[in-house]
């Protein structure tokens, strides 16, 4: 009898691990387990942290909390069931269960009862690394890469590298920065997400960016008018140009055939010479009527101030 019951205060005290003592994030996350699974997976622990990013993809339900000191293994997903309207720097503690899901690990099904929060309790700092090390170590994490390059733009997400490999950019949070190839960035920090073993990191907002060097004007929205002009008829060409050191000049290269020298024609932001409005980011330029049912390549130059 004393056995069995030594037994079943055993798997007792297993089932509710961690209410006696606060576990920290490191603990939760380190693993050596290949799957990058939790050893604390579907236990409920108390634990807390500093919150470091809130509202991911959108959704107060979702947030972000490390230990106080950073580092790598010190960040975590969380998922609440309701809205705790909590923010970046609160210190938050609670129980919870530690899930596994799409092969990252988070914490969920709070305990009612159990959430506190102290605002404005402090802030994590990042983890500076390379694009080789964005791996399960990083997850959950804020990071900072530093001196990367931006290679590819794909939909909704970009890939930089720093030489040592390649991490992709993805936008579990909005900002106004739109990547060009090539540009080239002092750091870019964010939280490292992992679904299905692919980590990709997360910056907050742009102040998450920092440029190096001098970016080129970002030319798009290019449209001309008429559409199908005739032999009669010049050609209104306008684009949005757009440099956060503003816009000096523009330029149209043209001509009518598949081969020869393109001609210049310069393009306005002044509200004349077949521009709309001055000052805009919208400039315009002109080329001349062509040859019946013949064809103009052109392309379009800008210089920054």
């Amino acid at each position: 009898m004393n056995r069995i019951l030594l037994l079943v205060l055993i798997i007792a005290f297993s089932t509710s691990y961690g209410f006696g003592q606060v576990i920290p994030i490191h603990d939760i996350q380190y693993t050596q387990d290949p799957s990058g699974n939790s050893p604390y997976s579907g236990q409920t622990v108390s634990t807390g942290g500093i919150v470091t990013a809130i509202n991911y993809t959108g959704q107060s339900l979702r947030y972000f909390i490390a230990d106080r000191d950073g580092g790598l293994w010190s960040g975590i997903f969380v998922y609440d069931t309701q809205d705790r309207h909590v923010a970046a720097g609160d210190s938050v503690s609670f129980q919870a269960e530690v899930q596994e899901s799409n092969t990252q690990t988070r914490l969920r099904n709070i305990v009612s009862g159990t959430f506190a929060v102290v605002p404005g309790s402090g802030s994590v700092p990042p983890v500076l690394t390379t694009c080789a090390e964005v791996v399960e170590a990083t997850e959950g994490v804020l990071i900072e890469l530093q001196n990367v390059v931006v290679t590819v733009i794909g939909t909704g997400q970009f890939t930089v590298t720093d030489g040592t490999g390649q991490v992709s950019v993805g936008n579990g949070w909005s900002y106004a920065y739109v990547p060009m190839l090539g540009d080239t960035l002092r750091f870019v920090r964010g939280i490292v997400t992992s679904a299905s073993y692919v980590f990709t990191l997360n910056p907050r907002g742009d102040a998450d960016f920092s440029f190096t060097g001098n970016r080129p004007p970002l030319i798009s929205n290019v449209q001309n008018s008429p559409i199908t002009p005739t032999e009669l008829q010049s050609d209104t060409v306008s684009a949005a140009i757009t440099d956060e050191q503003g816009v000096q000049s523009a330029t149209i290269y043209y001509r009518f055939s598949t081969s020869g020298d393109l001609l210049p024609r310069p393009m306005y932001d002044n509200g004349q010479n077949g521009d709309v409005a001055a000052g805009d980011g919208r400039w315009t330029g002109v080329v001349p009527a062509g040859p019946a049912r013949g064809t103009c390549y052109y392309y379009i130059t800008a210089t920054d101030s």
